[in-house]
């Protein structure tokens, strides 16, 4: 009953595929398996700070990458979040016991948005990996300006104190994953990393769907390292 459903509505309300369908298409974006395994691999790199960034594929602002990271982050496609934490979850390579931590938004943010896709993709990401995660250990205290225009340097002192551990029993001596859905200069997964670091993590590592392949803001992992995702 419900693929019959399923069915009847994409032939009502015709879905556009974010990779590949044209933009002005109506209906409810998805992800065709063609584009979702066409999507360039992204080799693990460093922020500037030296934290360890794992990326699914690499952002590009006019491809699949950008059009999904919109659809996804502004536009309410939610249901993106299976396939896109799901390539997440294939590329995972970390041995360890973790905690995985969604990048939280800001309360305000959060109810002007109605939902946090960083949570949505952790949520996929632990239970296909069956990780622990928690929802509110990670909070962001200032509702800082949206990063999305500002340099390295500004996105760094936008992010001062912004984030706290509210529960850090849970953190302590632990290995966390932080994930987002994209990096850019990775100002935010600095500022997430010190966070956690200073209330006792043990290592901290950010997943991402995407990261900008720009050399200047996310350096190029040891080769030893090309393979974490």
């Amino acid at each position: 009953m419900r693929l019959l459903l399923t069915r009847l509505l994409d032939f009502a309300f015709p879905r556009s595929c974010c990779g590949c369908g044209p933009p002005t298409a109506t209906g409810a974006p998805w992800l065709c398996a063609t584009c979702l395994h066409g999507l360039p691999s992204a080799p693990a790199s460093r922020t500037r700070d030296g934290v360890l960034v794992a990326a699914a594929t690499l952002y590009q602002p006019g491809g699949a990458t950008g059009r999904l990271v919109r659809a996804f982050k502004y536009d309410g496609a939610r249901s993106l979040a299976a396939p896109l934490g799901g390539l997440l979850a294939a590329r995972y390579a970390w041995d360890a016991d973790v905690l995985v931590l969604p990048v939280p938004l800001h309360r305000r943010r959060l109810l002007d948005r109605g939902y946090n896709q960083a949570v949505l993709l952790a949520r996929v990401l632990a239970r296909r990996r069956r990780l622990e995660w928690t929802l509110d250990t990670l909070v962001r205290l200032r509702d800082t300006p949206t990063q999305t225009r500002l340099p390295a340097r500004e996105r760094r002192r936008n992010l001062a104190a912004a984030f706290v551990v509210r529960r850090p029993h849970l953190v302590r001596r632990r290995d966390v994953v932080v994930v987002d859905d994209v990096v850019t200069t990775g100002a935010t997964a600095d500022a997430c990393a010190g966070t956690l670091l200073a209330v006792g993590a043990r290592r901290v590592r950010v997943y991402a769907f995407a990261h900008t392949p720009t050399a200047a803001v996310v350096h190029a992992a040891p080769e030893s390292l090309k393979g974490a995702v």
